[in-house]
This record gives C-alpha cells, sequence and structure tokens, in this order.
C-alpha cells in the first residue's frame, strides 16, 4: 500500500512540474475508471478562468462536442497527440493514454493564444462540431487577450513535453496494476471498484476478490479505507457522474443510470443531499 501512495504522489508531481514549466494548466478525462480513485476531483475539470468562462455560455456544448465526441472518436489516430485551436479561438494540447492497447484517458493542456501565422501542426478545424459550417474560423474569447503567445517551435516541445507526462501516466497504471495483483488488497479493492461500481458490487463479489470470506470482508474494507463499501461505492458514483455533467451532453437520467441508479429521482435526492446542489445546478456552475 505504500509503494502505491508512492506512485500516486509521483503521478501528482509530474502533473505540477508540467505545469509549472509550462504555464499550462492539465485536465484529465479519464474513460476507464482507473485514474479516478487515485487523483484529485479538480483534477478532471478544465480549470482555467477563460475556459470555465466558455464552458458557462451557450457556446459550452461546442467545448463538450470537441472533448467528448470529436475527441474521443479521433483517439486512435492520435497516438503522439495534437494541438489545435479551438471553437472559442484558444489553443490546447491533447495526449491519449494508453493501458493494456487501449485508449483509457485523455489528458487536456493550455490555454494559449496563437501567434504568428498558422503553421504544420495546428489543427484549425478543431472548432468545428457536426451541424456547423466546415471551415468556420473560430471566435475570439473575452479576455483570450491575456493569455500568454505560442508559437510553432514552442507547441512543438510543448507538444512532445505531454506525451512524455503521457506516457509516465501509462507506467504508473502498469506499475499500480502491478502492485494491485500481487496482493496489496487496498488496491485490489479501489480497482474493483474503479471497474464495477456503476453496477451491482454484492459484498460477495469483493470478498472472492480479496480472498477472504464474506463477514471478514466487511470489517477488512473498514480496515483499509476506513469507510464501508456502501459509501466507497456511493462517492465514486457520484464522482463518475459530476465528471459525466461536465463533460458529456448526456441527460441526467442517462448519467444516473449509467452511474448505478436506474431510478431518477432517487439519484437527485442522493446527488442534492451529497453535494449541496441539484445535479443540473451543478452541471451549469461547473
Amino acid at each position: 500500500m505504500a509503494e502505491s501512495a508512492d506512485l500516486t504522489r509521483g503521478l501528482e508531481s509530474v502533473f505540477h512540474s508540467f505545469e509549472g514549466l509550462h504555464r499550462l494548466f492539465v485536465t484529465v478525462h479519464d474513460l476507464s475508471g482507473l485514474l479516478s480513485p487515485h487523483l484529485d476531483p479538480f483534477r478532471f475539470r478544465h480549470r482555467h478562468p477563460i475556459c470555465r468562462w466558455v464552458k458557462g455560455t451557450p457556446a459550452a456544448h461546442r467545448c463538450q462536442r470537441l472533448e467528448v465526441e470529436g475527441l474521443r472518436r479521433d483517439l486512435g489516430a492520435l497516438k503522439d497527440g495534437r494541438f489545435h485551436r479551438c471553437h472559442a479561438g484558444l489553443v490546447e494540447w491533447v495526449a491519449p493514454v494508453t493501458h493494456q492497447d487501449k485508449v483509457c484517458g485523455v489528458l487536456f493542456a493550455g490555454p494559449r493564444r496563437w501567434e504568428g501565422d498558422v503553421g504544420p501542426g495546428l489543427d484549425e478545424k478543431a472548432g468545428e462540431t457536426p451541424g456547423e459550417t466546415p471551415g468556420e474560423t473560430p471566435g475570439e474569447t473575452p479576455g483570450s487577450e491575456t493569455l500568454e503567445p505560442v508559437r510553432l517551435e514552442e507547441a512543438l516541445w510543448i507538444q512532445e513535453a505531454l506525451l512524455q507526462v503521457a506516457a509516465r501516466l501509462e507506467r504508473w497504471l502498469q506499475e499500480h496494476r502491478s502492485v494491485a495483483e500481487g496482493g496489496g488488497r487496498k488496491e485490489k479493492l479501489l480497482r474493483l471498484i474503479g471497474q464495477e461500481a456503476h453496477g451491482p458490487l454484492p459484498i460477495a463479489r469483493v470478498a472472492r476478490a480479496l480472498g477472504v470470506g464474506e463477514e471478514r470482508c466487511t470489517h477488512l474494507v473498514k480496515e483499509l479505507t476506513g469507510q464501508s463499501l456502501r459509501v466507497l461505492v456511493r462517492e465514486h458514483r457520484l464522482k463518475m457522474a459530476c465528471q459525466m455533467l461536465q463533460t458529456t451532453e448526456l441527460s441526467i437520467a442517462d448519467i444516473a443510470e449509467r452511474c448505478g441508479y436506474p431510478d431518477p429521482s432517487f439519484f437527485h435526492r442522493l446527488f442534492k443531499r451529497e453535494m449541496k446542489s441539484s445535479p443540473a445546478k451543478w452541471r451549469k456552475e461547473s
């Protein structure tokens, strides 16, 4: 367990080093549930004030289409990552994270503003979304003139640096998986919750994974984490819901069902109790 904790701290230090060196914010989109239990919640949302402002406007749906539909559709062709200017005129970098030959996450770094002529490597079409005019020039966002400018040479350096961060994350995932499979019960438990918390997770399933009886398992989960299995699953489901509310256009009922709550009314009451906000209000404010 200590080894896994050291790996987690080391991973966060990689993010901080990249952000400090390049003066950018790194956001993680977790496509697999492998990362959420081990990173701070802020890591899964775009934190720059200008990005947050854009996501609070009617144009927010274009961010969601780019980040959720467009980019994820193109992930197979993005092994080397890319940098582009989005519909809001902001430059950002993306890099896929793979685990066991599958894309399990995406790293976003930004924003900056482009300086000079458009050159090779800048994908000007990244701001386009289905149903909109092809080739539409990205708009100018209020406050973007205050962003630090970037030219092609530096943009290529940043792209390579973000790919290195993705490589470190991939190595971390492999090492973490090795730790969990090597007998670390807490790691096995968190990994199991990350993979299966969207559906029923009976104590018998957890007991088999940890190699103990059901009665002992109930106490063991509390010993390992300080919380009951029910609380751990609930927290993970709410974290999944928050991420989907921010990064997808799915209805609240669809999100509730995908997070293991087929009754939307129950999900609404639970979310409001735990997050101090309704799902709709949280989506709007985040």
